[in-house]
């Protein structure tokens, strides 16, 4: 079964390059859990 954020993906044919740089500010609540989500990937 798809996800709701699946089902509401739209691709506008942009470049993932647009996105750059992605940075995540230190004060960030998200930071710790990517943090280790980036290390996990590594």
């Amino acid at each position: 079964m798809a996800s709701e954020a699946d089902i509401l993906a739209v691709d506008r044919g942009e470049l993932p390059s647009l996105m750059e740089p992605l940075l995540i500010t230190d004060s960030s609540q998200h930071r710790g859990p990517l943090t280790d989500l980036a290390l996990d990937l590594t």
